[in-house]
C-alpha cells in the first residue's frame, strides 16, 4: 500500500526509470545472446547486426557500467574444468525422439546467462550475470525432438544453478528429474553422500541414462533410479529416510508453478527434510519484478498481463504499508519466501490453474505454428 507523499513519489519515478532502462537493455541483450540449439548461424549473425543498431537507443554510460559488472569472460578451460564435463562423455544417442548429444552450441563471443540471482534489495537492480567465451563451446544437451523442448544442458548457467544444493547436500539424497545425470554425478563424488535416488517418469530418459551415462560414473553404486511420477512419490513415500530432496521437473517458470507449489505443500508436512527447488532464485526475482512494476504503476492497475509471480509481487505491494524507501527495501528482501508463496497459493489455487492452462495452450499453438512453418 503506497503512501501518497513526496518520498514515495520520487521512489516511483526512480523505479520507472530503472524498469525502462532494463527493458531496453534486455531487448538489446536478446539480440546479442547465443543462438539456441535449433537456430542457424545465419540467424545468429543477423541478430548481431541488429544489435549494433539497437545499442544507440540505450544510455551508453550506464550500460557500460552495467556490462562491466554483469558480463564476464570465461575461458574454455574454466568451463571444462567442471568434473562432469571433464569426465563424462555424451555421445549422440536417441530413443523415441529423445536425444542426448554434445551439440549444444554456444558460439564464440556470444552472451549467455552465467547465473541467476534475486535483485539487490537495496538498489532494486538486477544482479544476474552473463558470460562470453572467445571459443565456441559444444556441450551436452538432452532434447525432445518430438516437442522441440530442451530438457537439460550442462553449461555454466546449469552448473551454477545447482552449485549451492550440491555443496549443502549430504547423507541420503532424493532427486526429482534425471536429465543428463549432472547432479547425481556431482553428488556421487562427495564422500559425505551415502546414496542418490533419482525419480523420473520417462522411461526413455532412464534408459539413455542407464545405458550411456551411468556406466561412466566412478561411484555408480551410490546411484539408483526409479520410473514413477515424482510428485506422487513424494506424496506416498516415507521421506524421513532422505536428508535432502531436490525438485527439477520443469523447464521454466510457467512450467514450474504447479509442481513448485505442490512441493511446498509436501515440504510443510516433512519439516525434517531439506528441500531445494531448481530455478527458485529466478522465481524470487520474478516476484521482485512484480513488486517494482506495481510501485512504478498506479494502484488501480489491472493484474492482467502479469505472470503469477508478478501478481504475487503486486499483492505484496497492495497489502504492505510503504511509506518510504526503507519500507520498499524490506519488502524486496522477501523474507520467509516459501511460506509467503505457499500462503498465497492456498488462497489463489484457481487463478494458478487458469494461468497454467492458458500458458500450456499458448505453448501448444506456438509449437503448431513452428511445425507448420
Amino acid at each position: 500500500m503506497l503512501a501518497n507523499n513526496e518520498e514515495v513519489k520520487r521512489l516511483k519515478e526512480e523505479v520507472r526509470e530503472l524498469l525502462q532502462f532494463e527493458e531496453e537493455y534486455i531487448d538489446w541483450l536478446r539480440l546479442t545472446s547465443d543462438c539456441s540449439n535449433t537456430e542457424t548461424y545465419e540467424i545468429y549473425e543477423k541478430r548481431k547486426q541488429l544489435s549494433s543498431l539497437k545499442l544507440s537507443r540505450i544510455n551508453k554510460d550506464y550500460l557500460s557500467k552495467f556490462l562491466n559488472t554483469h558480463i564476464i569472460e570465461v575461458s574454455r578451460r574454466e568451463v571444462f574444468s567442471n568434473s562432469y564435463l571433464e569426465n563424462i562423455k555424451c555421445p549422440k544417442a536417441s530413443k523415441n525422439g529423445l536425444m542426448i548429444c554434445s551439440d549444444r552450441i554456444i558460439p564464440n563471443d556470444s552472451v549467455s546467462v552465467y547465473e541467476e540471482s534475486p535483485r539487490d534489495y537495496k538498489t532494486f537492480r538486477q544482479k544476474r550475470r552473463y558470460f562470453y567465451c572467445k571459443d565456441t563451446l559444444l556441450l551436452p544437451i538432452l532434447t525432445d525432438l518430438n516437442t522441440l523442448n530442451t530438457w537439460m544442458t550442462v553449461e555454466p548457467f546449469e552448473i551454477n544453478s545447482f552449485e549451492k544444493f550440491i555443496k549443502r547436500a549430504s547423507g541420503n539424497v532424493l532427486l526429482l528429474g534425471c536429465g543428463l545425470g549432472y547432479v547425481a554425478y556431482m553428488l556421487s563424488q562427495k564422500s559425505n553422500v551415502n546414496s542418490v535416488m533419482i525419480i523420473d517418469n520417462n522411461q526413455d530418459i532412464i534408459d539413455l541414462f542407464n545405458e550411456r551415462l551411468l556406466p561412466q560414473f566412478p561411484n555408480k553404486d551410490k546411484v539408483s533410479i526409479v520410473n514413477t511420477d515424482g510428485l506422487a512419490f513424494l506424496e506416498n513415500a516415507d521421506l524421513s529416510k532422505f536428508d535432502y530432496i531436490n525438485l527439477d521437473i520443469w523447464r521454466d517458470i510457467p512450467d514450474m508453478l504447479l509442481p513448485y507449489f505442490n512441493g511446498l505443500e509436501i515440504e510443510k508436512k516433512n519439516p525434517s527434510v531439506r528441500f531445494s527447488y531448481w530455478f527458485e532464485e529466478r522465481l524470487k526475482e520474478e516476484v521482485q519484478n512484480g513488486i517494482l512494476k506495481r510501485v512504478a504503476g498506479s494502484s488501480s492497475d489491472s493484474l492482467e498481463g502479469l505472470s503469477i509471480p508478478e501478481r504475487i509481487g503486486a499483492y505484496l505491494v497492495d497489502t504492505t504499508p510503504i511509506n518510504n524507501r526503507n519500507d520498499l527495501q524490506e519488502l524486496m528482501k522477501l523474507d520467509n519466501f516459501r511460506s509467503l508463496m505457499l500462503d498465497w497459493y492456498q488462497d489463489n489455487k484457481d487463478d494458478v490453474l487458469s494461468y497454467v492452462q492458458k500458458e500450456e495452450e499458448f505453448q501448444k499453438s506456438i509449437k503448431k505454428t513452428l511445425v507448420t512453418f
